[in-house]
């Protein structure tokens, strides 16, 4: 498993590799002539300069100095450069072979467990205080997998699901109470104001059908339209009406976006000159039924001249050229 990963320096010339690019670590230990465990390690290391090989007491070809960028310690024994043995090699053939080293190549290594110092440098404190911990890890998940596997794993098994049901019963509780809090406390956080809503609508459309000519806004769009062929009221009274009322009231309840008062106003006088020609000459029958009746449209219907965006900001600023059909 690898389990460390060297950066790679940058200079004037690019990236360059540095001395050890990957360090391994596989689980095989052994014991030494001394007694004291050891674990295997594979370094890969791109450069043997400054590196000394020499022998042990024992005949074991031992890592004597290890330039300060590579995860090589003073003490590792070397076993292997590549697939090569090196353990049966003398002093001179083993500093040969390191020296025949012009690319990247896998070392081989034992490494003892303990910590102890080997030559004049000790082994990387990484032994000291990570591999305790890894151990630890692995210990209690060995024993969390065998206590599963055990004749009374279904307690275990049944005590994790209780565990994660309550847990979640728990997490529902809680988010059920957070948003009941927000329903019960957000009304009075608010800016409070003297009326509601619907008082101050109430207020607005009762003082308009205070005023008789105002009163032409609650007629239906049927009896608008009667009202404009018989000449009881025009259809430039009906849309200036609208407009008083829209420029009273929108701004308590924001319901028109955009406006086009001077254009509905010529086309009232419009609607008027053309029924005023059809009584003259007996064709009212044949005009449009709502001819003359203001209406207002919804903004994501195009209306020429008029914004068309549908309430998105995708849309923002698009203004339609024709007119819906």
């Amino acid at each position: 498993k690898v389990f460390f990963m060297q950066e790679k320096h940058r200079n004037a010339s690019g990236w360059q590799p540095t001395r050890t690019s990957w360090v391994a670590r596989n689980d095989e230990t052994r014991m030494d002539e001394e007694g004291e465990e050891e674990y295997c390690l594979s370094v890969a290391i791109t450069s043997a300069n400054d590196l000394v090989i020499g022998k042990s007491s024992h005949g074991r070809p031992v890592v004597k100095h290890a330039p300060k960028d590579s995860q090589l310690r003073a003490g590792d024994v070397l076993e292997r450069i590549d697939e090569r043995d090196v353990r049966g090699l003398s002093s001179e053939e083993l500093q040969q072979a390191l020296r025949e080293i012009k690319s990247m190549v896998k070392m081989t290594v034992m490494r003892k467990k303990t910590g102890a110092e080997w030559g004049s440098q000790k082994v990387s404190e990484w032994d000291d205080i990570d591999e305790p911990i890894i151990a630890i890890c692995r210990g209690i998940a060995r024993r969390f997998s065998d206590l599963r596997q055990s004749k009374f794993g279904w307690i275990l098994n049944i005590s994790m699901d209780a565990m994660f049901a309550v847990i979640s019963i728990g997490y529902s509780i809680l988010n059920s109470t957070i948003c009941w809090l927000i329903l019960v406390i957000s009304p009075h956080l608010g800016e409070k104001v003297e009326h509601s809503y619907d008082d101050r609508f109430r207020s607005l459309t009762s003082a308009a059908s205070e005023n008789s000519n105002l009163r032409l806004l609650h007629l239906s769009a049927k009896e608008m339209a009667k009202g404009v062929r018989e000449g009881t009221f025009t259809s430039a009274e009906l849309v200036e009406h609208s407009i008083q009322q829209i420029s009273k009231v929108n701004r308590s309840i924001n319901a028109a976006v955009a406006e086009r008062f001077a254009q509905a106003r010529l086309e009232a006088a419009r609607a008027d000159e053309r029924v005023s020609e059809a009584r003259g000459n007996g064709t009212l029958e044949s005009l449009p039924p709502l001819l003359g009746v203001p209406f207002s449209v919804k903004e994501s219907f195009a209306v020429q001249g008029m914004p068309n965006t549908s309430g998105l900001i995708a849309r923002m600023g698009r203004i339609a050229h024709v007119d819906a059909k």
